[in-house]
Formats: C-alpha cells, structure tokens, sequence
C-alpha cells in the first residue's frame, strides 16, 4: 500500500481548511447537551489519562515504585476531571464496582486500563463531535477498578496516592494553576 496515497485519502475525508473551521464553529455555537466547559474538561481529562497511562506503562516496566505511584495519582486526577465532566464523583464511580477480582500481575491491570481509556474515548468522541449523547460512566468506572488493582497490587493506600497527588500539585500551584507554574514544575527537583 502506497502510504502517501493512503494518507491523501485521509485528507480527502476529513474536513480540512473552511470546513473545519465550519464544523469548529458549529460545535461551539450549536446548543447541545454537551456545555462547553464540560467538553473542554472531558478533552483534558482525556488527553491527560493518555499521557499518563503512558507514563504509568514506563514506570511499571521499570518497576520504579515511588514514579508508579505519583502516575496513579495524577491518572486518579483526570479520571476525578472526567468524572466532573460527567456529572458523578469518583466515590460514585467506585461505589458501582462489584465483585472486585484482584490482579496479580501489574501488566494485567495496565492493559485493562488502556481499553477502559480508549473506551472512555470512543464515547467522548460521539458526544462532543457527533452529538450523540454517551454516557462515560461505564468507562471511568473500570479506570477507577484498574487504578485501584494497581493500587492493591502495589501495596499503596488510595488515601496515600490521593494525599501524595494533592500534595505535589499544591507544591506545584501554591495559589491558583497558572500557565507558568504548569510549565516550572516546582515540585520537580533539577528540571525533571
């Protein structure tokens, strides 16, 4: 297969230039069941979980376990933004786990956890651009179960990740986020 033809295909189906700015446009002006700030949330909280399942993966495979735990924490964060999003709590989302199996290998959970994200995903997807209302809940509840297998599986407490988590973003945003603070890290010792 000829990937640049390929690619131009891909081009060719998907909107580009006006069109884009067009659809762009309708979804922020177009009424929906969807607010606006809550998509917003949803995208971060997407994007975020992507970015540190990635990490918690690295972190695994180099059984590094002071990284594993900070990765569950801040994966607990954007499932707590997700969730917001949603319209539910985190206690909620744990509170519809049932008949918790625990797992004995970490790859397991991380792997469940990949497909609850790109679950969670796929239903952000159709209700922010297809405006076709999804519920996320499903999703966010098995990336609860996954973080908590981790969790149990590691020894560490969810009151321990939580408090850790908490601590390192008041460190890092002492009064409010700011773009600037987000960018310094001043949690982070030698620029890591």
């Amino acid at each position: 297969m000829n990937l640049n033809k390929y690619q131009e295909m891909c081009l060719r189906t998907t909107p580009n230039g006006d069109q884009e700015r067009a659809q762009i446009y309708r979804l922020l002006s177009t009424p929906t069941d969807v607010d606006y700030f809550d998509g917003l949330k949803e995208i971060h909280s997407l994007l975020g979980l992507m970015d540190e399942v990635g990490e918690l993966a690295n972190a695994i495979n180099n059984e590094d376990l002071p990284n594993i735990k900070e990765e569950i924490g801040d994966a607990f964060w954007y499932t707590a933004l997700g969730a917001t999003a949603n319209g539910v709590t985190l206690l909620s989302l744990a509170g519809q786990i049932k008949d918790v199996v625990l797992v004995n290998d970490p790859n397991v959970a991380l792997m469940d956890l990949m497909g609850f994200v790109a679950s969670y995903a796929s239903a952000s997807k159709k209700t922010i651009f297809y405006r076709k209302s999804t519920s996320c809940t499903e999703a966010l509840t098995g990336i609860v179960l996954c973080l908590l297998w981790l969790c149990d599986y590691y020894g560490f407490t969810v009151d321990e990740v939580l408090s850790d988590n908490q601590y390192k973003l008041q460190q890092r945003y002492p009064e409010n986020f700011t773009e600037e603070d987000a960018i310094e890290r001043k949690d982070k010792e030698d620029g890591e």
